[in-house]
């Protein structure tokens, strides 16, 4: 089959790559099919037939979700070896067109192991250098790479939003923090240079000051939730400037100090009523 794709016949050889894989999958013998597809993307990919190693490639993706395979040492190093042909040295393909094909990979490989932050860190970079960033930064919230997330941001926002930097700040570390990713928010806040220029960003510098208090125990919970609920109440006007960014706040609140949003008259009055009615022998 290599010989096939150096004469010139990649078209059938990719028929013959999947045509095996498919043989080889049908006789349980998935490791074999998959180690066999990788071999192929390599080749085709050093002939420039980069679609055609895409194609194989996701056949391989889709051979370790059939098998429910886990995202252990090998399955990482399978995935990101197929990534990694495709920057093989002297390529004919154009780069426009391999970094297509490589995403394409990429993405198919980050919605099977959605756990690796190392394979999502490299779909993101990869995303960044063809300049998606919203979509790099999306799955940099995944990566844990807080320093390399920090450069996006700052290079997102200098792309044209530089008045509105403290919002993408608040974004980002908000929606660590609401995640349950609360030391990550803390080194991406830090790797950001800790900024404290704007209400917005003094509310998010509060809030994990607050948490380092409530993680030592020289704050209770109760005083954590009090105190956000102070917080959220002052910065109100700033973190209003985005919806998204108080429902941030306020999912973050919640996870972080218990802290509920302030109720209405009729909530209250419906939230005790329900108390009323709630079987007092129920656990």
């Amino acid at each position: 089959l290599e010989a096939m794709i150096t004469g010139g016949d990649s078209y059938t050889a990719t028929q013959l790559y999947v045509g095996q894989i498919r043989r080889l999958q049908a006789a349980d013998d998935y490791l074999e099919a998959e180690a066999f597809g990788a071999r192929g993307v390599s080749a085709l990919v050093a002939e420039g037939e980069v679609a055609n190693a895409t194609n194989i490639a996701l056949k391989v993706v889709e051979s370790m979700a059939t098998r429910k395979a886990a995202i252990d040492e090998k399955a990482y190093a399978r995935l990101i070896g197929m990534v990694e042909a495709y920057g093989v040295t002297g390529c004919p393909a154009p780069p426009a067109q391999v970094r297509t094909q490589k995403l394409a990979m990429l993405r198919a490989a980050c919605k099977l192991a959605a756990s690796s932050a190392p394979l999502q860190a490299t779909y993101a970079r990869e995303l960044a250098a063809d300049g998606q960033l919203a979509a790099a930064a999306r799955v940099f919230a995944s990566a844990d790479a807080p320093a390399e997330y920090a450069m996006l941001l700052k290079r997102w926002a200098a792309e044209g939003y530089a008045g509105e930097s403290d919002l993408f700040t608040a974004r980002a570390v908000l929606h660590l923090l609401a995640t349950g990713r609360a030391e990550q928010a803390e080194t991406l806040y830090e790797a950001l240079g800790a900024p404290d220029a704007t209400p917005l960003e003094h509310f998010l510098g509060h809030v994990l000051e607050l948490l380092r208090l409530t993680r030592s125990y020289r704050v209770g919970s109760e005083g954590g939730r009090l105190a956000f609920d102070a917080l959220i109440r002052s910065y109100s006007k700033a973190l209003t400037r985005d919806q998204n960014v108080m429902k941030l706040a306020q999912a973050a609140g919640a996870r972080l100090f218990r802290w509920e949003p302030p109720q209405t008259p009729m909530q209250s009055m419906m939230k005790n009523m329900m108390k009323m009615f709630e079987d007092p022998q129920a656990p």
